[in-house]
């Protein structure tokens, strides 16, 4: 039997990532944010597409697929990992510089400087089919601090992780149970 890694362990993978896109938010260098952001939004896309496949919360005759978001608490979240989704694919298909430096308007705890997402139309153009969630990333995170957005869909993932996966602890297997039987 084939076993995957759980989705709460991705989930941690995609929080450590945006713990250093943090820690480089308080530096000017644009390459110090964006490592960590492309990992973070590596990360996202590994979670989007998992959520994909195996978040059936209706059963699996009604998964709702790219659709998942539908299943957050409001329309506005919803629309937010749409957009996160857009960015995403940006730059990881057309490698697009999607931050820039901006003063921090209230970020806790005070700094000057934060990393804010760029308006869509200072983006590459998008392959087919990749400029999906372009009004939802224009209205909710165009102009904002990237460290919120990212920090949001951290929360989102949580949340999900609590409906896909029983709580407590994981599975230790003993040495015995790894045996194979003979």
């Amino acid at each position: 039997m084939a076993s995957t890694v759980p989705f709460m362990a991705m989930v941690m993978g995609f929080k450590m990532s945006v713990e250093r896109f943090t820690e480089a938010g308080s530096e000017r260098d644009p390459i110090t944010a964006s490592i960590p952001l492309f990992e973070a939004l590596n990360w996202a896309v590994a979670l989007d597409e998992r959520l994909c496949k195996d978040w059936i919360p209706d059963g699996k005759d009604r998964q709702p697929g790219k659709d998942w978001p539908v299943r957050l608490a409001s329309e506005a979240d919803a629309e937010a990992v749409r957009g996160i989704r857009f960015i995403r694919n940006r730059v990881q298909h057309q490698w697009a510089d999607a931050l820039c430096l901006a003063k921090a308007e209230s970020h806790y705890p005070p700094r000057e400087l934060e990393w804010t997402w760029v308006s869509a139309v200072d983006l590459p153009k998008a392959d087919p089919g990749h400029d999906r969630g372009r009004e939802g990333y224009e209205r909710l995170l165009a102009g904002r601090a990237a460290e919120y957005t990212l920090v949001f869909l951290v929360e989102t993932y949580e949340f999900v992780t609590q409906l896909l996966e029983p709580l407590g602890p994981p599975k230790r297997w003993t040495v015995d149970e790894a045996r194979p039987k003979s």
